[in-house]
């Protein structure tokens, strides 16, 4: 239950939230089991949420076996808008970005890890990934400007 209201959904024997809001900030969230013995309510806990004040990072990047995609994953979730921005990310060596998506990755909700589509990679090379102007997903930091992550690509 949160705030004494059933939440929907919530009917196992465990309960995740993926992602508080700050509106769910002092929410207070309590177990109720029925059976045919009756129901029974237990106590309160209070749910304290705390704005993120920090700028995603760059915490890995790799080429894949196809020389034409990027996997860039991020410190923290993105905002969809300036993620999926090519114009966001450049490439050395020639390699240009044509486009950008975020990864729905199996098992996460994907929304830290972008996959960019590329120019022919050449093999068996470090790559400089330069990042600008992608925002964590409240939408009010940026990451740093000429943010860089070097990788190896694939041979």
């Amino acid at each position: 239950m949160k705030n004494g209201t059933d939440t929907d959904g919530a009917t196992g024997s465990t309960y995740t939230i993926d992602r508080a809001a700050l509106a769910d900030n002092d929410a207070n969230f309590a177990v109720k089991v029925t059976n045919s013995e009756g129901t029974v309510t237990g106590d309160n806990a209070t749910l304290t949420v705390t704005a993120d004040n920090e700028p995603p990072t760059l915490a890995s990047a790799s080429g894949t076996e196809a020389f034409t995609t990027v996997r860039v994953v991020f410190s923290e979730p993105l905002d969809e808008t300036s993620a999926e921005t090519a114009g966001n990310y450049v490439l050395s060596e020639g390699v240009t970005v044509s486009a950008a998506a975020l990864a729905a990755e199996t098992g996460t909700a994907g929304d830290n890890t972008v996959i960019l589509t590329t120019s022919r990679q050449p093999e068996d090379t470090v790559l400089t990934l330069t990042v600008d102007s992608v925002q964590g997903a409240a939408g009010d930091k940026a990451i740093g400007a000429d943010s860089t992550i070097d990788f190896k690509n694939h041979v």
